[in-house]
């Protein structure tokens, strides 16, 4: 999932690579009812595929907000070169292949950390909660 996203928001073989970047960006930014489904669709083809993995790795049900925040967390590294301004601070003028795939290698490296320490109790800081995957994504 999180590669098919590096792909979306960087591949430049893909077109409208920039328009789509900008676009998930706004998505974020605007809260109007008009893109409500387009949010819906991201949680249901996006995000609850992948909590629903990450719950099953932690043992506990997709909906609980550990479960969503992680899976935010493990999203969100992918997500983040969406925005012009990370392009900007790379000092990136074009992506090009190579880039996509270091990135893609260090997005994996960093997911399988993740997965990795997921088996390992829950900080007490984190007091679980349940939250409902829209609710915390907003």
């Amino acid at each position: 999932m999180v590669d098919a996203l590096v792909t979306l928001f960087l591949d430049e073989n893909l077109p409208g690579r920039e328009s789509r970047s900008l676009f998930v960006s706004r998505v974020e930014v605007e809260h109007t009812a008009a893109l409500d489904p387009l949010n819906e669709v991201m949680r249901q083809q996006v995000l609850a595929p992948t909590g629903a993995l990450v719950g099953r790795l932690v043992g506990r049900p997709a909906e609980d907000e550990q479960v969503v925040l992680r899976t935010l967390m493990i999203l969100g590294q992918a997500k983040i070169f969406c925005s012009r301004s990370v392009i900007r601070a790379l000092g990136w003028d074009t992506v090009g292949e190579g880039r996509v795939d270091a990135v893609k290698a260090l997005v994996h490296q960093h997911t399988r950390a993740i997965c990795r320490s997921l088996g390992s109790a829950t900080p007490k800081s984190a007091t679980p909660k349940s939250a409902t995957p829209g609710s915390a994504a907003r």
